[in-house]
């Protein structure tokens, strides 16, 4: 069985990379596809198109899991018909966004106040000045908001002993057993894995970044 992990696309936002995406997605071939979360920023804007119809155009995609993240929590608000989840597992799999073990995004998310501004008013100045303003502030602070965000891997890890926790949410492409990260396919990076399983059970994972 092959399953393809991606997350973290950010359509809506300035720095998404759509068209890429799309040509990735008509190219892909997986018994299951995860995503795993943040396939739409709807802190920035509600106007979207229905990514998944277009995905299921490709026949060899047999099945799609949708795995909801902080910037797409309520998703089914505007998709009912998603196959929304917060974990998948399967074998000695568990896939998750992640954001529920980082302290800073731990919460339930909201689609309002203090995330929804800050979010907008990053998109506005991305848009306007044409910077990526999450890699200037990961390279102002030299790198400890990433220490930070790798962090939620250990807590993970923790709670799923035994299991090989695949995450999103941090945008850090990682394949350093016990630490598992797709990525994202927006920002520096156009990362996603692959997971093959045998007929055993046992999984191998591939990281594939096209950057």
């Amino acid at each position: 069985m092959k399953l393809v992990v991606l997350s973290d696309i950010h359509l809506n936002s300035f720095f998404s990379k759509k068209e890429k995406f799309l040509k990735f997605l008509g190219n892909l071939s997986a018994d299951i596809l995860v995503i795993n979360g943040d396939l739409y920023d709807l802190y920035v804007s509600k106007k979207k198109e229905d990514i998944i119809q277009e995905i299921k155009k490709n026949s060899n995609i047999k099945s799609i899991v949708y795995i909801n993240g902080n910037h797409d929590f309520y998703i089914k608000d505007h998709f009912p018909s998603y196959n929304v989840q917060e974990v998948f597992r399967i074998n000695d799999l568990v896939i998750t966004h992640g954001h529920q073990y980082d302290s800073l995004s731990s919460e339930i998310p909201s689609e309002k106040g203090f995330s929804k501004t800050i979010c907008v008013v990053r998109n506005f100045i991305e848009k306007t000045f044409h910077f990526n303003v999450r890699i200037l502030f990961k390279k102002l602070t030299f790198g400890l908001i990433d220490k930070k965000l790798v962090k939620s891997h250990d807590r993970a890890i923790e709670e799923n002993p035994g299991k090989k926790v695949i995450l999103g949410h941090t945008h850090l492409p990682m394949n350093n057993h016990p630490y598992y990260n797709c990525g994202c396919m927006c920002d520096e990076f156009f990362s996603h894995m692959v997971v093959d399983i045998d007929e055993g059970g046992e999984s191998k994972i591939t990281l594939i970044n096209e950057t």
